[in-house]
């Protein structure tokens, strides 16, 4: 019997009690949020990129939960695209400069997370308990 399995991109160890998120997971993380688009100054990001982006992020919060509050700062990006496809938040040109001012802080906080592969065991980890409610 397995004690350790990867059931949805996620890998479960029962005997350590956490879950976590394989090293190819946390490879593609670095790769994609260290791509030029998602540099600070850059407001051409494809919208498409972006939802690449957030859908990653669902899976690290399964383990990393404290990233909820900086993942919104992705929501807001999603709002819609201009004619080229390029994400274009909603709002006047201040709120949008403030979507973008807080996308690319919550990507410089994640890129450091991700940028020690010695620490992906300690930072991509969570307890199982707690994780599921009894009647889930």
């Amino acid at each position: 019997m397995e004690t350790r399995k990867i059931i949805c991109g996620l890998c479960y160890d029962n005997a350590a009690r956490t879950v976590s998120l394989p090293a190819p997971k946390l490879e593609k993380a670095h790769y994609l949020l260290w791509l030029p688009k998602f540099d600070q100054g850059n407001t051409r990001i494809p919208l498409r990129l972006v939802q690449e982006l957030r859908w990653n992020q669902q899976f690290w919060l399964a383990v990393l939960p404290v990233l909820a509050p900086y993942i919104g700062a992705t929501d807001a990006m999603l709002a819609g695209a201009d004619a080229q496809g390029f994400a274009r938040p909603r709002g006047s040109d201040v709120a949008r400069e403030r979507t973008y001012r807080e996308f690319w802080e919550a990507i410089g906080l994640q890129r450091v997370l991700v940028s020690t592969r010695s620490q992906w065991e300690v930072r991509f980890q969570h307890p199982l308990v707690g994780s599921l409610t009894p009647s889930e």
